[in-house]
């Protein structure tokens, strides 16, 4: 099994990679203003248009 590591806050996590559609560099985020409070935005991926969650905010993770 492969796995994707990364870190968010002080917590590690994994995903296998037979999940992960891809890892990209940041991008352009165009903020939406009704967005909920863990949406960062949206992006144009390739073309395509995707909702940016910031994953810190979604779980509530607080980070010194």
């Amino acid at each position: 099994m492969q796995v994707v590591i990364f870190n968010i806050g002080k917590e590690k996590y994994a995903l296998e990679t037979r999940i992960v559609h891809g890892i990209e560099k940041m991008m352009n985020i165009t903020k939406v203003p009704t967005a909920p409070y863990y949406v960062s935005g949206l992006a144009n991926l390739r073309g395509n248009i995707i909702s940016v969650i910031d994953l810190k905010k979604y779980l509530n993770i607080i980070s010194n």
